[in-house]
């Protein structure tokens, strides 16, 4: 069974030049994209109490601050997982384009 109701949308805005898209029956549970138009993307500090969450991010670079470690992570860097319970934050940078996957483990 999908976690996402066959009447959500497939695609939804972020702001401009920037989706989410929800992936069903995937690996992954959405997948982000922002155009070299859009602004910086900035999801503050938070946690989560019952997953880890996993990035893979696809084109661009993205910022990851986990507790007081901040790191730029690319293609090549392959899953970045957050553990839960662990604080973090991401960012994409302004006039890159970004795309990345998610999903929550467990699903």
């Amino acid at each position: 069974m999908s976690i996402f109701s066959a009447e959500l949308p497939e695609t939804i805005s972020l702001g401009k030049g920037a989706t989410m898209t929800f992936l069903r029956n995937e690996r992954y549970l959405v997948l982000n994209r922002f155009s070299s138009e859009a602004d910086a993307a900035y999801i503050p500090p938070h946690w989560h109490e019952t997953h880890d969450e996993i990035f893979r991010l696809i084109k661009g670079r993205m910022e990851v601050k986990l507790d007081s470690n901040v790191r730029i992570f690319t293609p090549e860097d392959g899953d970045v997982v957050v553990r839960e319970g662990v604080v973090h934050s991401l960012r994409t940078f302004k006039g890159e384009e970004c795309v990345f996957y998610e999903r929550t483990d467990p699903m």
